[in-house]
């Protein structure tokens, strides 16, 4: 079997951190600063409009999340946070079209993580209802590593991650291990000092970014593609021919950011049966607060050595601060 769902302990020290930044592993159509604002202590929600997709992140007044995108599977769910004084009570999400509600029902007393002002009790056992199907779920915490088990109703075990983690005053690296019936897999995340996610490493695919004093100037990434079968599938599946896409996908992008940040074009290098040499110009309308709040991507495709148009899209955000 698959892993049910994400690593719930991932998403609780995310919304206990009080920060979300764009990582190397996620949806491109996402700008890479879509997260940055002209006064972070202060704020309050940041709601993003692309094609096909919207995300809310919200910040309660004492930094933790109330709301806020989660990266799973390659698309982002959105989360939100219920807090209960110096607890997080549960989770709620819609995942894939399915209801998946967490709810904290015992803590580890000795575990507390620290936030802005007050420290939030971790979890020791949660329930998990996925769509009428219920889950029970426990929490063992040691120095380096968090080890959740997920069981059946029944209390049969079906899956373990073990998030292994090495700290010297800032994260530096962590690996997520997902132990199933029949599977094993391993996901290494790697940070730099100042806590930026730059490297994403696993059986899938490797992603990467290279951050500057700016902001993300290059972003890298091989990967494989889903898996497609051809129009003729069924006669190859017929005759033991196996013919579905197997070549890795690779992309390179190359941001340049103006004097605040700001990505104002880019270039992608890509390889696959879809690969080209893309250029990108992005123009951005602002608010009083100096926040964008639309930008607009012009993407071109260099063809026999002429930029010709290819399409236009546009992202629109809000922000709004405490006061």
């Amino acid at each position: 079997m698959s892993a049910v769902f994400a690593a719930i302990s991932l998403i609780f020290c995310t919304a206990i951190r009080g920060g979300v930044a764009f990582e190397p592993d996620w949806d491109t159509r996402i700008p890479i600063d879509a997260f940055e604002t002209s006064k972070p202590d202060k704020l309050k929600s940041i709601t993003v409009v692309y094609e096909d997709g919207s995300f809310i992140l919200r910040k309660n007044q004492n930094g933790t999340l109330a709301m806020f995108p989660f990266n799973y599977k390659g698309s982002l769910i959105q989360i939100t946070t219920a807090f209960n004084s110096e607890k997080v009570s549960g989770f709620s999400a819609v995942c894939e079209g399915t209801q998946c509600d967490i709810e904290f029902l015992e803590y580890a007393q000795g575990t507390r993580y620290k936030t802005k002002d007050s420290y939030i009790y971790a979890p020791s056992i949660a329930r998990v209802n996925l769509n009428g199907t219920y889950y029970f779920v426990s929490f063992a915490y040691y120095a380096d590593e968090i080890i959740e088990t997920w069981f059946s109703d029944e209390g049969g075990a079906l899956m373990v991650y073990k998030i292994y983690l090495s700290k010297n005053d800032a994260l530096k690296w962590a690996r997520v291990e997902t132990n199933t019936e029949d599977s094993k897999e391993s996901v290494y995340y790697f940070y730099d000092s100042f806590g930026h996610n730059t490297s994403v490493q696993s059986e899938q695919g490797t992603y990467s970014t290279l951050y500057t004093e700016k902001g993300i100037r290059y972003l890298e990434r091989t990967y494989k593609p889903a898996e497609t079968q051809p129009e003729n599938g069924a006669e190859n599946e017929a005759s033991g021919e196996d013919n579905r896409e197997t070549e890795n996908i690779f992309e390179q992008y190359e941001f340049q950011l103006n004097e605040r940040g700001l990505p104002v074009r880019s270039s992608k290098l890509s390889g696959g049966e879809q690969g080209g040499k893309f250029s990108y110009e992005y123009r951005y309308k602002f608010d009083g607060d100096g926040n964008w709040i639309e930008r607009e991507e012009i993407v071109m495709e260099e063809k026999l050595g002429a930029l010709l148009p290819v399409e236009e899209n546009l992202v629109k955000r809000s922000v709004e601060y405490y006061h």
